[in-house]
């Protein structure tokens, strides 16, 4: 009954093994990932832009290479692009 379910769940808690699923903590946590997956492509996005005029200033191929590289990862950056 009540009193044996109520017995479980504060041993649980004693011992550090209740868990609690929150619908909106979840969808927090989702959004947080997304944003970082964002942020980090942002960032990888600058780096090879950079390189890729620098090189390209310079009279390097593969500056070529790596502006067109850069493309998608912007693009999935600012959000026109969405991966699994």
């Amino acid at each position: 009954g009540l009193p044996a379910r109520l017995d479980g769940v504060l041993s649980r808690l004693e011992q550090g093994n209740l868990n609690v699923r929150s619908l909106e903590v979840e969808k927090g946590l989702r959004r947080l990932d997304g944003s970082t997956r964002r942020v980090t492509s942002a960032i990888l996005f600058a780096v090879l832009f950079a390189g890729g005029v620098a090189l390209r200033l310079s009279g390097d191929d593969l500056g070529t290479a790596l502006l067109i590289l850069s493309a998608p990862i912007g693009l999935y950056a600012i959000g026109f692009l969405r991966l699994p």
